[in-house]
């Protein structure tokens, strides 16, 4: 439902010259991990990443002392690349323990899968955004892509 028009928004922004894109798939799970509901699966839900930048466990408590290893040195990461990005534009800074991430471009390649391992993957879902692709080239008359960022402020 989200994937699309992100990918689509992607699309325009790189093309009308923002070069400052960067695309992740937050799908880290453990046995932490609330099982969705009505079913006895963990996975990652939606706005799930912001309990890994925040302090604690949001909504629950502010203990996070039987939070996994892997989970702690998760959210290490994703702080680090979250301050990377607010204050030099770019998540991974060159010399970082990182993996490299460059900036996304028009077919939404390459975008980080944040996981138990940082890993940059290539196009993101692919094949669903040709499917719904072929959908707006055939039946959306007026795409437009966004003008370029003004000079003289940067909102964020």
């Amino acid at each position: 439902m989200f994937n699309f028009p992100t990918l689509r928004s992607v699309k325009l922004h790189v093309e009308s010259g923002h070069d400052q894109i960067y695309l992740y798939q937050y799908s880290f799970v453990d046995e932490s991990t609330p099982f969705v509901p009505f079913t006895k699966v963990r996975g990652a839900g939606h706005c799930a990443q912001t309990a890994a930048v925040s302090d604690g466990v949001p909504f629950v408590n502010d203990d996070e002392s039987n939070l996994s290893v892997e989970y702690k040195q998760l959210k290490g990461a994703i702080r680090e690349m979250w301050h990377n990005f607010a204050v030099h534009g770019m998540p991974v800074l060159n010399g970082s323990s990182l993996p490299e991430w460059p900036a996304v471009s028009a077919d939404g390649s390459p975008y980080m899968s944040l996981t138990q391992t940082l890993q940059l993957e290539g196009a993101f879902l692919e094949k669903r955004a040709a499917f719904w692709n072929d959908i707006y080239e055939r039946y959306y008359r007026a795409p437009v892509p966004p003008s370029l960022p003004s000079l003289d402020h940067f909102e964020l």
